[in-house]
């Protein structure tokens, strides 16, 4: 922070945690496709404001959110999916 005297002044932004003296992302955990169910993008990040799409097969419908989105608390915006 600006005119902080000390490191103990120091604040990281939403989504980074202190580790040591230095701001580092924040993970979410990972996250598997549902069963009968794909990524969008064939893969998804967990860091930190990534999101993941997700789709079911066809035949298949999905039940829970299409878009997870890794937030700054480190859990999975939404609920999960089903197909």
């Amino acid at each position: 922070q600006p005119g902080s005297t000390s490191l103990d002044d120091c604040v990281c932004k939403p989504g980074y945690q202190p580790i040591g003296m230095t701001c580092q992302v924040v993970y979410c955990p990972v996250l598997s496709p549902p069963e009968n169910g794909f990524f969008v993008q064939n893969v998804c990040n967990n860091h930190f404001d990534a999101a993941c799409g997700l789709r079911c097969q066809p035949g298949f419908e999905l039940h829970g959110t299409s878009i997870r989105l890794c937030q700054a608390d480190a859990t999975w915006s939404g609920t999960p999916a089903s197909c």
